[in-house]
């Protein structure tokens, strides 16, 4: 039993911890795939996919994902701007720990990159973790304020009907 590892043992090692975390996660991602996608009909949407215009579809897809990263780079500066009364900081360093935190948010699950942007940002700046995780905080309920207020304009400007374009 001396060259035995013990269970214990074998979750402590960083890299076998790192693979069963990402082996769950593929799991449960897997599940929920399967979950939403059980009833479509896959011979329709690879028909769809067929008749594509593939070149509309990749300008689309590249359009999109201009917009995406700068609404990134846009939410990275709001975030300077919450960070200005803990110091003067480099918008580069906080614009690339935010951008390592935005896909920290989109691979982990639970959405615990949200403590990885500010992780990312103390080890480029040297700032306090806790102070980022405040600002970060403040961002995030900023940030659903404003989604609630879109929701109540959408709401209050819809009319019920559909678009007959």
């Amino acid at each position: 039993m001396a060259g035995m590892a013990t269970g214990v043992d074998l979750i402590q090692r960083p890299r076998l911890r790192v693979a069963l975390a990402l082996l769950v996660s593929v799991l449960i991602g897997g599940f929920f795939l399967w979950l939403a996608g059980r009833e479509l009909e896959f011979d329709k949407i690879g028909a769809w996919l067929r008749s594509a215009d593939l070149v509309r579809v990749g300008a689309l897809s590249a359009v999109y994902g201009v917009l995406f990263l700068g609404v990134m780079f846009l939410r990275a500066v709001r975030w300077r701007y919450l960070m200005r009364h803990l110091g003067t900081y480099r918008t580069w360093d906080i614009v690339a720990g935010s951008f390592v935190g935005f896909a920290a948010i989109v691979l982990f699950p639970l959405r615990l990159g949200e403590l990885v942007r500010p992780y990312a940002i103390s080890r480029r700046t040297g700032c306090s973790f806790s102070a980022l995780l405040g600002t970060a905080v403040v961002e995030r309920v900023v940030d659903g304020l404003c989604v609630t207020g879109l929701l109540f304009v959408t709401l209050a400007t819809y009319d019920g009907g559909r678009s007959t374009a």
